[in-house]
């Protein structure tokens, strides 16, 4: 019984270890609520990463044509995501591809809970906020759907320029934006981090980077580990 667990903590570690950053999302995350990050941080960000990806996620009503609604993770995202990880679609497709405006019309793909709650099929449309979206995939895997909290509702994911004509990011929508970078092979992502703290000491974001993304996590295994 005590190799079993060990042998299972250890894989359980191994696996973290190699999938870390496509489950944070980056080599490091900066995660900010109810406010974008500032002239000045965004020049730090783009000064010192070789690559700054954009993510917005809310909570928010989807509704089908029938006037059914449920309520969902939205999740916008920029054309560099995902920085780290592979996402998994059925129909396979590039997720750049799937969110695509197509004649007029702006893509989206959803978990299966979205579809099967609201009746919905692939090519389908439902309403977010101001505008509607094609559903044109089913989400398999999201690499980096584990950083988040817990989900109260299925993930839909735009892009953020279909984010933005949504009419959903306004002043004083309750939206976390979070800013994923691929620093240089050579750098510490600790050390960078403790400068861009340093740096912006007033900025009240969260900040974490991929060794120790899943600190929660990370403790059950050490705690599995020596029972």
């Amino acid at each position: 019984a005590i190799a079993a667990v060990g042998s299972l903590s250890a894989s359980v570690v191994t696996e973290l270890q190699n999938n870390a950053r496509a489950m944070l999302g980056g080599d490091a995350e900066v995660s900010l609520t109810a406010r974008p990050a500032d002239d000045a941080e965004l020049s730090y960000f783009l000064s010192t990463a070789d690559t700054v990806s954009t993510v917005r996620d809310l909570r928010s009503m989807a509704r089908n044509t029938d006037g059914a609604v449920m309520l969902v993770e939205l999740k916008g995202v920029d054309d560099l995501y995902p920085l780290f990880g592979q996402m998994a679609l059925t129909p396979s497709q590039d997720i750049a591809a799937a969110l695509a405006i197509r004649d007029g019309v702006a893509g989206a793909v959803a978990e299966a809970e979205l579809f099967s709650r609201l009746g919905l099929d692939i090519g389908d449309r439902v309403a977010i906020g101001n505008i509607e979206v094609e559903l044109r995939a089913v989400i398999g895997i999201e690499p980096d759907r584990t950083a988040g909290v817990m989900a109260l509702g299925p993930r839909l994911m735009v892009s953020a320029a279909t984010l933005d004509a949504s009419g959903l990011v306004r002043p004083g929508s309750l939206i976390e934006t979070k800013y994923r970078f691929a620093l240089d092979p050579a750098a510490d992502p600790a050390l960078w981090l403790e400068n861009l703290n340093a740096a912006f000491p007033q900025a009240g974001w969260r900040a974490s980077e991929y060794t120790s993304a899943q600190p929660a996590l990370q403790t059950f295994v050490d705690r599995l580990a020596t029972l």
